[in-house]
C-alpha cells in the first residue's frame, strides 16, 4: 500500500486506502475504495470519526468536515460498509467525490448538511444523476461536474451547477490514473490552491457530509 502522507487519517467501515502524495500507479481499475485528501498545507490529523478535540475556528464556524460514504462496496464487489475520512478547513473549502458506476439503479445522494461555505466536485466514470440535498443551500459556493461520461444534478435553488464536458478527469482512489488530474481540475474550476478532502468508492448509495465539531 502507498505510503501515508495524508495530513489526516481515516476510520474504515469497509476498504480503505489513504494516499494523498500522488500517483501510486498500476492500471486505471484502483487497489481498493478511498476516502482520502489532497490537503492544503495548514491542514492537521484527525481522527476518523470526527471526535477527539474537533474545533471552532477563530471566526466562530466549525473548522473541520467529515464525509462520509455509505453503502461502499470494493472493486471485488464485497459486502457494502462505511467508510468515512475527517479534514481540517482549507480557503476557500474544497470537497471532492468520486465513483465509478452510474445511476442505474437509481441517483446517487448528497446529504450535505456542512454549514461553512465550501465548492462541492462529484466525479464518475458512468454517466450519474446527482442528487444533492443541503441543509444550508447557501454554503455550497458551487457543484462542478466531472467525469467520462456527462452526468447532470438535481441541486438546491440558487446552487450553481457547474456540467462539465464528457472525458473530463475523474477518480474514485487515490492510486488511481486520473486522481492526480482530479486534485488539479478540481482546483482549476474553483480557483482554489488546495483540495480539502477526497473520498471515493467504486459504487456507493450516498455520501454525508457534515460539520465534525462538537
Amino acid at each position: 500500500m502507498p505510503a501515508l502522507s495524508a495530513a489526516f487519517s481515516a476510520a474504515v467501515g469497509c476498504s480503505l486506502a489513504v494516499d494523498t502524495g500522488g500517483l501510486a500507479g498500476g492500471g486505471p481499475r484502483p487497489r481498493a475504495d478511498a476516502a482520502a485528501d489532497a490537503p492544503a498545507s495548514s491542514s492537521s490529523s484527525s481522527s476518523g470519526d470526527g471526535g477527539g478535540g474537533g474545533s471552532s475556528s477563530g471566526g466562530g464556524g466549525c473548522d473541520r468536515v467529515k464525509l462520509t460514504i455509505v453503502g461502499c462496496d470494493s472493486p471485488s464487489y464485497a459486502p457494502k460498509g462505511t467508510s468515512s475520512t475527517t479534514a481540517i478547513r482549507s480557503s476557500p473549502e474544497v470537497l471532492v467525490y468520486g465513483q465509478h458506476n452510474g445511476s442505474v439503479f437509481g441517483p446517487t445522494v448528497i446529504d450535505d448538511r456542512r454549514t461553512e461555505p465550501h465548492h462541492l466536485v462529484l466525479a464518475a466514470h458512468d454517466t450519474t444523476k446527482w442528487q444533492v440535498m443541503a441543509k444550508k443551500p447557501s454554503a455550497i459556493l458551487s457543484i462542478v461536474l466531472t467525469g467520462y461520461l456527462q452526468s447532470v444534478a438535481e441541486a438546491p435553488s440558487g446552487v450553481t451547477v457547474v456540467t462539465g464536458a464528457a472525458k473530463t478527469p475523474y477518480a474514485y482512489d487515490t492510486s488511481d490514473l486520473g486522481y492526480e488530474e482530479l486534485v488539479s481540475h478540481a482546483k482549476t474550476q474553483t480557483g482554489a490552491s488546495a483540495v480539502t478532502a477526497f473520498a471515493g468508492c467504486h459504487d456507493a448509495d450516498q455520501l454525508l457530509i457534515e460539520d465534525a465539531c462538537p
